[in-house]
């Protein structure tokens, strides 16, 4: 199935299950958390169609495209260009950022305040863990700001 027959099949079951006619506020924003709601909002409040249900449906659109976790390829070509990509983790509940190396990482320290970021080389310690293992080391890195050694 092509990705966008995908996501409008996904986009149509949420809205069944947890949206309701008429909201502003799709409930099925409620379960994707606080920052595909934010980007939600963003489109709606930016949408450019008459009706409420057009200016939802084109929201939902974009939030859904904005927060995929299909657009590897478009991760990759950032990666490739920049040494870092800025991931939003279902999982964590926040944008992590992967980057290449250390220098990568001080090079960028300024737009990447706040955001617990991982080197390449960490991404290993990881692949092993559980869910509750991996929220808690990075709640550990998060306090600590350190480094997983590999």
């Amino acid at each position: 199935m092509q990705a966008g027959k995908r996501r409008l099949k996904i986009e149509k079951l949420i809205e069944k299950k947890y949206g309701s006619k008429g909201n502003k506020h799709p409930a099925c924003l409620d379960i994707l958390g606080k920052i595909c709601s934010d980007i939600y909002f963003e489109y709606y409040n930016d949408s450019k169609e008459d009706t409420h249900e057009a200016k939802k449906n084109e929201a939902l659109a974009g939030m859904f495209k904005s927060c995929t976790v299909t657009d590897t390829d478009e991760w990759a070509e950032f990666y490739k260009k920049n040494g870092y990509v800025t991931i939003n983790s279902p999982l964590l509940g926040e944008l992590i950022v992967i980057a290449r190396n250390k220098s990568i990482k001080e090079k960028n320290k300024t737009k990447l305040k706040d955001i617990v970021v991982y080197l390449e080389e960490e991404l290993t310690v990881l692949k092993d863990l559980d869910r509750e293992q991996l929220i808690q080391l990075h709640e550990g890195k998060r306090i600590f700001e350190g480094e997983l050694q590999p």
